[in-house]
């Protein structure tokens, strides 16, 4: 037993910067899983609807001891400093992490209970999920492992979920247990009564453990693993003496009323979030926290494995507004055809790269001709053709023409330049080096380097290319560093 009553009582709450500097990594993986956990859709709308669920003046709870105290242990090393500090992490804030934990236990466990009973194994592998994600389906590391189990990406496919750019099944608490189970029943026959091996491998890797076996060298196991490594059998030991034995109500039903204001829709065709958010109004980064296997910017339509949930306000929206989310799609992608059909068309007429040129609309004069004109302002009357597609010299008076002027060398930014065919002035940008200030811009759908150029002054796709090292082939979303004057 690793506490008892007694000592949670009255045992000293270490502040959360102490584990902060604490043992290793592990510590500071710990505290990047709860921030994740506690910000959450479940975390935030339950504590928004039962906020009197965190107001109790029993922390620790009460401990009870139940039918299957003493049937799991890991036989580590006593280390009560390490215990000790694992309950404070627990019991941190007046038992607040504690609660949402157990109240998203009270919401899962009865599906983790059902599915390990079916399979006959250990109780005991329920707890994972709080060791691992803490009740979080969303959760992702750096190393690509997700979801409530967090399964690495070969675990999942070798198990037959469904891993792309669109669907990550690992998200799914279902279809993601379903795999975790399979895989822990390959574990548990791999190492056979030896959870700290068992566990180990699957919170790493069999790989790393039979690396482990072999550079043993007489040492035990548990001296032999990294301290990392048994940092987390300690904490995982320490969650399941914690929830096996501290008792509060249970917060399923409030659960499942929070639900049942939520429900499934489906599409018949791909739906984009941007089309949610521009015809239901939905939000967002709400929308895809309650449906973290959808991890696309699109809801690809007919998948059903995993349902797609919306608030009931909106979802009653769908119905008549399938036709406005489905056009949305395809006026998005007849804007992107026009735009690139109006860049083919300046390709076409040889438009130069604002970049270098000054764009004019001048209206002729009576008397002018094509070669008077290019002269005035030093361009080539096949340019001035090109660019107005013209198919021969003849012009009118009054008719307006488009000419790119090359800019002064070494022009001052922003200087006044006299339009010798109108009465105004136009701004002439400055080509000199930038001098490191800076603006950031998002790559929008169907734009190309060469029209995001023309929307800063003095600023060409081959700036864009040289000042972020690219190449002209860019995506929306990418995020350019376009440099000011």
């Amino acid at each position: 037993m690793l506490f008892n009553r007694q000592n949670l009582y009255f045992l000293p709450l270490l502040l959360l910067s102490q584990l902060c500097a604490a043992q290793g990594g592990f510590d500071k993986e710990l505290l990047t899983m709860f921030k994740a956990s506690e910000s959450q859709w479940l975390c935030t709308s339950f504590e928004k609807s039962n906020p009197d669920f965190f107001k109790s003046d029993n922390c620790p709870p009460d401990y009870v001891t139940d039918d299957h105290d003493g049937h799991f242990s890991l036989q580590l090393p006593k280390n009560h400093t390490i215990t000790n500090k694992y309950l404070d992490v627990l019991l941190l804030d007046d038992c607040e992490r504690f609660l949402r934990l157990k109240a998203l236990s009270d919401l899962y466990f009865p599906l983790f209970d059902k599915k390990i009973e079916s399979i006959g194994l250990p109780d005991y592998f329920k707890y994972i999920p709080l060791a691992t994600s803490a009740m979080n389906s969303g959760y992702r590391t750096p190393s690509d492992r997700a979801g409530l189990w967090q399964l690495d990406f070969l675990t999942g496919r070798k198990y037959g979920l469904t891993i792309n750019d669109q669907i990550d099944e690992r998200c799914a608490a279902d279809l993601g247990t379903d795999a975790a189970l399979i895989h822990l029943k390959f574990l548990q026959a791999k190492y056979p009564d030896d959870p700290a091996k068992l566990l180990t491998a699957y919170f790493t890797s069999v790989v790393w453990v039979e690396k482990v076996i072999a550079k043993q060298e007489g040492r035990k196991f548990l001296d032999a693993i990294s301290e990392d490594d048994l940092l987390r059998l300690y904490y995982f030991q320490t969650v399941v003496e914690v929830f096996s034995h501290l008792k509060t109500e249970t917060a399923l039903f409030d659960y499942i009323e929070l639900l049942n204001t939520y429900t499934n829709v489906g599409f018949e065709e791909n739906v984009s979030y941007t089309a949610l958010v521009e015809v239901l109004g939905s939000n967002e980064k709400q929308i895809r926290s309650m449906n973290p296997a959808y991890r696309g910017d699109i809801i690809p339509a007919n998948y059903r494995s995993v349902v797609f949930i919306l608030p009931t306000s909106e979802a009653a929206k769908i119905s008549g507004a399938k036709d406005s989310l489905y056009r949305y799609q395809e006026n998005m992608a007849a804007k992107l055809d026009e735009k690139r059909k109006a860049e083919e068309e300046k390709v076409r007429k040889a438009v130069p790269n604002t970049g270098d040129r000054d764009e004019q609309v001048i209206t002729v004069r009576s008397g002018d001709v094509l070669g008077k004109i290019a002269e005035r302002h030093g361009v080539k009357v096949s340019e001035l053709k090109s660019w107005n597609d013209l198919n021969s010299d003849r012009i009118y008076a009054g008719q307006e023409l488009v000419i790119y002027k090359k800019k002064a060398a070494g022009s001052a930014p922003k200087s006044s330049v006299q339009n010798p065919d109108q009465n105004t002035t136009t701004s002439t940008p400055s080509t000199s080096t930038p001098t490191g200030d800076f603006q950031l811009y998002t790559v929008q759908a169907g734009e190309s380097l060469w029209l995001i150029a023309r929307k800063f002054a003095g600023v060409s796709a081959d700036n864009i290319m040289q000042w972020n090292n690219i190449t002209s082939d860019i995506r929306p979303g990418q995020v350019l560093k376009i440099y000011t004057q």
